[in-house]
This record gives structure tokens, C-alpha cells and sequence, in this order.
């Protein structure tokens, strides 16, 4: 039915409720959120300036001197920021982080550098929120044939938590909407049959952030041979050009990033029950020390915010945490494996990289506070914006929840164990979904290109 001037359907009125529904949902959980969380101080912008101190050592020592806690796209691209907002101040600013210089020119390069950096890093967080709306929008259009607008704001509004303790949105004081848009076109990509594209943003998305990696078992089930080796070529060609410069000016410094991660154990998951633990944050007077040499064969402990790098064999997280790890990548291959005829459309691929997603997450003995962010683009593409945004609101509340009263933490376990039910209800939906898409045979062993489609 159609009205006046043709501007009114049905479909529309019903998007329409939808999105009246979700801004319902999102103010009551801005207002449970307050209620919460009341009492808590409210966090400060403390990983932004700690990126500041470690990209002032980069700019200091030379970029390939120091090694990072993370994969080498981002901390490139802050060095090439703060060493161009620095540029004349290096040695004051290093002054101030690492030797606790107080006059006045140190304290002058403070106040320059680090509010640009801020300034910029919310820039980057809204250009980033809006490229994955429209990423959501698009990819939830392809896979339910909705309105795709509905579904990309409905994530970008759940993003704006002002109160919340996990800062996210343009608050965002973390770096993973970047990997999280290249997971976003990497699937996109591979469902419109562009398996080299795909590859490269895959490539790009897991030297940014590991979690973009799901999309490997996607490809490899859902491609048909020729495509998954052009996929998996152009992904191989991508990193190795990434990774060459640091392989090839210091190693074992470019190492020491992943030998920190297989060595530093788990942190807030309920598979190192009872023992709670936040993830290792050295401090500037400890990054010079840790960060500023390779860990070839070292223990790293972080406690209280303090590094401390003791020569000795190198540390391994206890066995149980290796194997809960080995089955979290079981459980992804076994899914890519066991499902993969349901991937043969735009939902299914989309529900299979949501799915291999959570269980990574689900099996993780590391998971932090805002890790849920991952999956939340998934969501509003897989489900209907109502649905994705109930998902949402839970996972946000379950995080906050998390921080209320710190650094007692009362909720700690509570929350954490309702954040495990949410993963596995999100699993749950995403195998059963699938399921019943598999037991139909696929129209061709590959997915189709859209109309038009002729380049890689």
C-alpha cells in the first residue's frame, strides 16, 4: 500500500518503528548504564597518551628499534602522526615521558603533541564509525535485502555510550574499528567473489589486529579452488610486503611482538578462574627498558602498571590456557569445515565469519572489556536491527558492568559470565542458522559474482 505522494509503504513504516524501537532501547540503556555505574570514576583517555609515549620512543630510537605489543600497521601509522606533531620537540618530549622532565619546554611539547593526537584520534574514530555504518548498510542489504540504512545506523547509534565505562564510539581510546572496517570489506569482498581484493584487506586486517584472520577459514571453505589460491596468494603477497622491511632491518626486535603475546597468559576470561587478571599496560618509565630492545629469551611481568624484564627462560602461559586456546582453533576450523555448505550466499558467509568470530572470542583466556565491539557489525548485518541492538545493548552493559566499583570489582565474575552466554546464544543462532541453510545444495561451488563483477 502505497500513500500520497508515494513517500509511505509498508516496508518503510516498518522501518520506520524499527529504528523508533532501537533509539527506545538505546536511551534506556544510556539510562541503566548511569544507574549502574554510579559512584565509579569515569576512565580517562590514558591509552591515548600511552601511545603517544611509544611512538615518542619510536620517533627518538628509530622505528625499527622498538617493537610494540601489537601487529605493525597501526603503530606505523601513529608514528608517522607524532612524528610529524613533534617535529622540533622529540627530545623534549621524550624528556617529559621518560625521564619526568617538568620544565618548561618539555611540558610545552606535552601540551602541543598530545591534544593533537587526541583531537585527531576522534576524527579518526567518526570517519571510521562512518565507514563501517555504510559497510554495515551495504552487506546487511545483500544478505536480508532490507533497508541497509536502518541496520548501519542502528549499530552507529549503540556506539555512543558517553557514560559508560567502556569507552567506545568517538570516545574510543582503542585502535580496533580500523581492523574492524577491513574484516568488513575482506567478507564483503569475498561474498561478490573478489577473492584478490579480499585477500589484501585480510592481509592488512591481521597485521593490524589479529581477530580479522577469521575470515582465512571463510575463504579457504567458501571459494571454489582456483579462487581460494588466488585469495590466499594475494593475502600472502600483501603481508610479506608488509613485513619485509621489519624482517629485514631487525628482526628480532619485529619478533618480540608475538613472543610478548604467546608469552604474557590470559586476562579477564573465566577460563583462568579464579584468578583475576587485567591485561599487562607498562608505563612510560617502564616502555624504554621493555619495548626499546628485543626479548629473545626473557620473562616480561607487568603488575601495577610497572614493567619489569628479567633475564631467564622465557615464560609459558599455564597448560590449561594453551589448551582451551587449541580449542578455540579447533572449534574454527571443525566450523568452516562441518558448515561450509552453508556459505554459499552473502548471509551464509556473513553468519559463518560471525560464528568463527565469537568462537574465537568465546574460547579466548584474553579478552578485554571492549572486545565485544568485534562482533557488533556482524550483528546488525546478520539480524534484524531490533534483534542486533538488544545483542548490543547487552554486551555493552555486560562490559560495563564489568569496571563498576573499581578497583574491587563486585560485578567482575557476573559479568563475565553473562558476556559467555551472550557468545554462546550468538554461536548457538549462527549453527543452527546455517544448518538449516546447508541442508539445501548450493547453486554453484562458488559464490556467485554480482552482475557487472569482472575485476579481481
Amino acid at each position: 500500500m502505497r500513500y500520497h505522494g508515494g513517500a509511505v509503504t509498508p516496508a518503510r513504516s516498518r522501518a520506520l518503528v524499527g529504528l523508533v524501537a532501537v533509539i527506545g532501547l538505546w536511551a534506556a540503556l544510556q539510562g541503566t548504564i548511569v544507574l549502574c555505574t554510579r559512584g565509579t570514576a569515569r576512565p580517562s583517555v590514558t591509552n591515548v597518551d600511552w601511545w603517544v609515549a611509544l611512538s615518542t620512543l619510536h620517533v627518538k630510537r628509530g622505528f625499527f628499534e622498538v617493537w610494540t605489543p601489537y601487529p605493525p600497521v597501526f603503530p606505523a601509522l601513529h608514528y608517522a602522526v607524532v612524528g610529524a606533531a613533534a617535529r622540533g620537540r622529540v627530545d623534549a618530549l621524550h624528556a617529559y615521558f621518560f625521564a619526568g622532565d617538568r620544565s618548561r619546554p618539555a611540558v610545552r611539547a606535552a601540551w602541543i603533541t598530545v591534544p593533537f593526537v587526541h583531537d585527531l584520534w576522534g576524527l579518526a574514530n567518526l570517519a571510521l564509525m562512518a565507514a563501517i555504518a555504510l559497510a554495515v548498510a551495504r552487506l546487511a542489504r545483500a544478505v536480508g535485502g532490507g533497508p541497509g540504512w536502518l541496520a548501519g545506523s542502528a549499530w552507529a547509534l549503540l556506539q555512543v555510550a558517553p557514560f559508560g565505562l567502556v569507552r567506545i564510539g568517538p570516545w574510543f581510546d582503542q585502535f580496533d574499528y580500523l581492523p574492524a572496517l577491513l574484516l568488513l570489506l575482506g567478507l564483503g569482498w569475498l561474498g561478490a567473489a573478489r577473492p584478490v581484493r579480499a585477500g589484501v584487506a585480510t592481509a592488512i586486517g591481521v597485521l593490524t589486529k589479529a581477530f580479522p584472520g577469521v575470515l582465512i577459514p571463510m575463504g579457504l571453505a567458501a571459494l571454489g579452488r582456483a579462487r581460494a589460491l588466488s585469495f590466499c596468494a594475494a593475502g600472502a603477497i600483501t603481508a610479506a610486503v608488509l613485513v619485509a622491511p621489519f624482517l629485514l632491518a631487525r628482526p628480532a626486535v619485529f619478533t618480540s611482538t608475538y613472543r610478548w603475546s604467546a608469552d604474557r597468559g590470559g586476562w579477564e576470561s573465566v577460563w583462568i578462574a579464579p584468578e583475576r587478571r587485567m591485561p599487562p599496560m607498562p608505563m612510560p618509565p617502564a616502555m624504554g627498558q621493555l619495548f626499546g630492545q628485543p626479548l629473545p629469551q626473557a620473562e616480561v611481568r607487568a603488575a601495577d602498571g610497572v614493567a619489569n624484564r628479567q633475564p631467564g627462560p622465557r615464560s609459558r602461559p599455564p597448560l590449561r590456557e594453551r589448551l582451551v586456546s587449541l580449542a578455540g582453533l579447533a572449534a574454527i576450523v571443525l566450523a568452516a569445515v562441518l558448515l561450509r555448505r552453508g556459505f554459499g550466499t552473502p548471509a551464509g558467509l556473513a553468519r559463518g565469519t560471525l560464528l568463527c568470530l565469537t568462537l574465537l572470542l568465546f574460547f579466548s583466556t584474553g579478552v578485554s572489556s571492549y572486545y565485544f565491539v568485534w562482533l557488533l557489525p556482524l550483528l546488525f548485518v546478520v539480524h534484524r536491527p531490533v534483534t542486533a541492538a538488544a545483542l548490543s545493548a547487552a554486551f555493552l552493559l555486560a562490559a560495563n558492568l564489568e569496571l563498576v566499583g573499581y578497583p574491587a570489582l563486585p560485578w567482575y565474575w557476573w559479568s563475565l559470565g553473562a558476556r559467555q552466554l551472550l557468545f554462546l546464544g550468538v554461536i548457538v543462532a549462527q549453527v543452527w542458522a546455517l544448518r538449516v541453510a546447508s541442508t539445501s545444495p548450493p547453486a554453484s561451488p562458488e559464490p556467485a559474482a554480482p552482475a557487472g563483477a569482472t575485476g579481481p
